[in-house]
């Protein structure tokens, strides 16, 4: 599918990592805005609190989860306790009734051989989780949420933008070397490399000096923030989820205004081969101060060449053609 003709350009986008997109694109679903190391589950403190109770025949467990890599280790701790935990409502342990403290497990028959049951088994359990991201997991290290990733792609369809995708940092840097991209939109939670290393990557490559490039984060932590602009990316979007009207029309406004940078830059080499130096220095000086430099006198060597028999042919060749020839 071809560009708008109100762009003028094609703009190939790729998806990276957890989910990733630009017109190169690369984002991720899910994810908060800084990689994550793997780290060994801890408790620092445990408090345990013997409460008077009536008899409870049913329960609700509610979940809050922040599903994101930077809570991977949280994550891990809550997946091991919640299977514990409702063992332990299903099937109470035996305790000692004056210290509160486990003596035992309850037998075939739900008896205890020392001390009594905790409570009655609880049968009726009802479960609820409350995520931040009920796309891929983040503990993954890899935010890969499709629902997320199908909005990016339809979204920059919509537009008239033709798409790829990349599924690490690596892939989304390959493709950046080996195909024309006129944008980049990169998730800041790549695996591997972060969206902001890969930025500053980009950048460092000739081909990518001025490539519109927007990152993506939910996380507006300021520090993230300012990391991301000091890749020199274009553009940090907020959002969680990422909104579609946000995405269009920042990436729109970003590849518009390179193009005209582009079109300025042309302009700048066809003047170098029509005018003087020295009209190229006023020129860009005025541009720089705003104030028409003062006239310079200066020495001119001024060469006077004839090409002999150069009328006669003129009057046979016909002018597009004899303007070519002299323009050679």
């Amino acid at each position: 599918m071809t560009r708008p003709q109100t762009f003028g350009r094609i703009v190939r986008s790729a998806l990276f990592g957890a989910f990733a997109f630009t017109s190169l694109a690369v984002l991720g679903g899910g994810c908060l805005d800084r990689p994550v190391a793997p780290a060994t589950p801890t408790v620092s403190a445990r408090v345990v609190t013997n409460a008077k109770q009536n008899k409870v025949s049913k329960i609700d467990l509610l979940f809050m989860i922040d599903n994101s890599s930077s809570m991977a280790d949280k994550q891990v701790i809550l997946a091991n306790a919640v299977p514990d935990l409702v063992t332990r409502l299903v099937d109470p342990v035996c305790i000692n009734p004056l210290t509160g403290q486990q003596v035992g497990n309850r037998n075939v028959n739900g008896g205890c051989a020392q001390g009594e049951p905790d409570f009655d088994p609880i049968k009726d359990i009802h479960v609820g989780i409350i995520s931040s991201s009920l796309g891929g997991h983040g503990s993954t290290g890899v935010c890969d949420d499709p629902d997320i990733r199908k909005m990016v792609i339809e979204t920059l369809k919509s537009e008239g933008y033709q798409t790829v995708e990349a599924d690490s940092a690596g892939r989304a840097l390959e493709l950046a070397r080996s195909r024309p991209i006129d944008g980049f939109l990169i998730d800041i939670d790549l695996p591997g490399k972060s969206g902001v290393e890969v930025s500053r990557e980009l950048r460092s490559s000739e081909s990518h000096r001025t490539t519109p490039i927007v990152l993506y984060t939910q996380s507006g932590r300021h520090d993230s923030t300012v990391a991301a602009y000091d890749s020199r990316c274009n553009d940090v979007i907020v959002g969680d989820p990422l909104n579609a009207d946000v995405l269009r029309n920042r990436l729109k406004e970003h590849i518009q205004r390179t193009e005209h940078f582009e079109q300025l830059e042309r302009t700048r080499l066809t003047m170098i081969s029509y005018l003087s130096r020295r009209t190229l220095e006023v020129v860009s000086e005025t541009s720089q101060t705003g104030i028409i430099p003062p006239p310079e006198e200066r020495d001119l060597a001024i060469l006077f060449t004839d090409l002999r028999g150069f009328t006669a042919m003129s009057e046979e060749i016909e002018p597009v053609r004899l303007f070519e020839l002299v323009s050679a």
